[in-house]
């Protein structure tokens, strides 16, 4: 399990804590260096900050297809403050590299996986803070909560308030996944809820939509699935919550991710654009949000012809994610980016 912070042991006198990089900007001080003053309150200021949530199936070069797939996603779409990768798998081992993996960011990550026995591969949560960002500071994971053992549902908060970042399991007839997506939508809207006004935003691959529009699979009208619909449902209406993605383009499906299957009877290749991930904001920041990039449209996804070799096996659309430098990066999603203020 990840390293967390135990808030009920901030104040605490009976082990030393780490100084919080902080300054109280209400307050003049005479002790810091104007020009170090200068340079935080530039950082420090309301904004605007930019969050990425990703569906990146892994981080680490033995899960991924490029070891350097967070930094090349830095170095394409400038500075970003936080990066929230959903199913993010890490394993015993690995935790170490992950966690070095950006330079200039620290990482929290609410799950490391056992390698014995083999545990779900959505496990885990991976929160990417750059140093110098308003974000950072007196930044923390909190704890997960029992109903959720493999860190499915990360928090991490700061003084400006909490971002949580999900990877909510298919609701299918599994019995693994169905059983845990059923104890996660009974809990996840109240954690959400608990936040309350310091909540900035809850991402990530919700695997659930509103609309038969955004998702094609054949068990749309399931009962699982529908349960699980509703819940979403409910949970952005209760709690007064804007999916800016679909705010933004109301008439576009917006899609985040591309699967395939091999279809037996046809034998060939089936490829679809699957559910998209979220990124929902409560309403009262919703005017705060400056701007949205889902970048489907450009080379992070393209189009594949059939090969020569086997032409009906692969005939049809074929879709897959790249990096900026064409690199395969498997089953990543395409990441969504928002720039918002904090006043």
């Amino acid at each position: 399990m990840a390293e967390v912070v135990d808030l009920t042991a901030i104040n605490s006198d009976d082990e030393p804590q780490r100084a919080a990089p902080t300054i109280d900007l209400t307050k003049d001080s005479d002790d810091e260096p104007p020009v170090k003053r200068a340079r935080r309150d530039e950082t420090a200021a309301d904004g605007p900050i930019k969050i990425v949530a990703w569906n990146a199936s892994g981080v680490t070069h033995k899960s991924g297809k490029n070891r350097d797939k967070l930094a090349r996603l830095v170095q394409r779409i400038g500075r970003v403050d936080a990066i929230v990768v959903a199913e993010c798998t890490v394993k015993r081992g690995e935790e170490a590299a992950a966690r070095a993996l950006l330079p200039g960011y620290d990482c929290y990550i609410t799950h490391v996986q056992e390698t014995t026995p083999r545990e779900h591969r959505g496990a885990g949560v991976a929160f990417y803070i750059r140093r110098d960002s308003v974000l950072a500071r007196n930044g923390r994971l909190l704890p997960s909560a029992p109903w959720d053992r493999l860190g499915m549902v990360g928090q991490y908060s700061c003084d400006v308030g909490v971002i949580v970042g999900a990877y909510l399991p298919t609701p299918t007839n599994k019995n693994q996944d169905a059983a845990l997506r059923e104890a996660l939508d009974d809990e996840y809207p109240l954690l959400v809820k608990s936040h309350g006004h310091r909540l900035l935003c809850f991402c990530g691959d919700l695997n659930a939509t509103l609309s038969k529009t955004l998702d094609s699979t054949k068990w749309f009208g399931g009962p699982r699935y529908t349960v699980s619909r509703t819940t979403l449902e409910n949970c952005i209406n209760n709690l007064h919550l804007v999916d800016v993605v679909r705010n933004r383009w109301p008439a576009t499906a917006k899609y985040t991710a591309f699967q395939s299957r091999f279809d037996d009877k046809k034998q060939k290749m089936v490829y679809w654009r699957a559910r998209p991930d979220y990124v929902l904001v409560p309403q009262g920041r919703a005017s705060r949000v400056e701007d949205v990039v889902v970048p489907d449209g450009e080379q992070w996804v393209r189009h594949i012809p059939a090969p020569a070799s086997q032409p009906k096996r692969y005939e049809g659309e074929r879709y897959i994610s790249v990096d900026k430098e064409g690199t395969l990066c498997g089953s990543d999603h395409v990441p969504i980016v928002v720039t918002m203020r904090l006043s």
